[in-house]
């Protein structure tokens, strides 16, 4: 996802609620964002209190693009392999990993790396889509996961685990002016949000699983992003337009229909069907 070609795309908003969750964690302290792609998740956990955010991804181009779009003070952006994390031991306190452990095999290796870049105090925030309620037969992914499948999995390796569960909610927002305004996330604080989204865990397209080597010592808050809606309106007025074409268009068939209908109707062509069916019966003679 590059937000500079995909802000409008629905799944903007999915990459983006990722790093708006994980944001609640990073607060001074130093974060790997494995397959990092574009960095644009990275440079959003340094704006929002991070020391430090590692960026890697295996992609050199993806690294190119990081460093000259999202390069900050408190980012760096490497090119490495997810089953040999390019950094030291116990050298960061966060790892954020988002929609990555289905794409490759290995997955015992990539989480012992994780264990191993990570403190003792230190903790994993990680996605991946839900079997049964994702799309099947993307060609990209190696092994994927159900709920239960992924709990059992993480477990091997952290004692410490709690479940959050992401899905597309479409939004519908009424908002102040000041709150339209409000250049922060603060003005969320003091907006109502009624749920209508499943209480089945299983049912939610995305896992996420925050995991720790000790207990997790702080309450962890859920949170939605919510989209401008702009592209919506472009849709809804492109619909109301392709609407109104068809009227046009069944208006002037309406119109059509009757001139023919007109046209079957007259003498002159019941008299010209019925010549029609005479030289078809009476079979001209040819001259020699």
């Amino acid at each position: 996802m590059i937000p500079e070609f995909d802000k409008e795309e629905p799944y903007y908003l999915e990459h983006i609620a990722r790093y708006a969750f994980a944001a609640q964690f990073v607060k001074n302290k130093t974060v790997l964002d494995i397959a990092c792609g574009s960095g644009y998740g990275s440079k959003y956990l340094a704006d929002h209190g991070a020391a430090r955010v590692i960026g890697v991804d295996s992609s050199d181009e993806a690294i190119r693009y990081s460093n000259k779009t999202y390069s900050t003070a408190r980012t760096r952006y490497l090119v490495g392999d997810a089953h040999a994390i390019p950094l030291d031991d116990h050298s960061v306190d966060i790892v954020v990993s988002f929609e990555t452990i289905e794409h490759f095999g290995g997955q015992d290796v990539f989480l012992k790396e994780v264990r191993r870049v990570l403190k003792d105090a230190g903790m994993l925030i990680i996605s991946t889509p839900n079997v049964p309620v994702y799309p099947s037969g993307n060609q990209f992914h190696k092994k994927e996961f159900t709920l239960q499948g992924f709990k059992a999995f993480l477990a091997q390796y952290f004692p410490h685990l709690c479940f959050f569960y992401q899905n597309n909610i479409i939004s519908d927002g009424i908002s102040s002016e000041d709150q339209l305004q409000e250049k922060t996330d603060a003005c969320i604080k003091n907006i109502d949000v009624y749920r209508s989204v499943s209480q089945n865990p299983e049912q939610h397209r995305y896992i996420l699983g925050v995991c720790s080597k000790q207990p997790i010592g702080q309450t962890v808050r859920s949170s939605i992003v919510i989209g401008d809606g702009t592209k919506l309106n472009r849709l809804d007025a492109q619909v109301f337009e392709l609407q109104q074409e068809r009227a046009r268009a069944q208006q002037k068939m309406g119109k059509l229909e009757a001139e023919i209908q007109t046209i079957y109707n007259s003498r002159s062509w019941k008299i010209a069907t019925f010549l029609h069916k005479v030289k078809t019966k009476i079979p001209f003679q040819k001259k020699k």
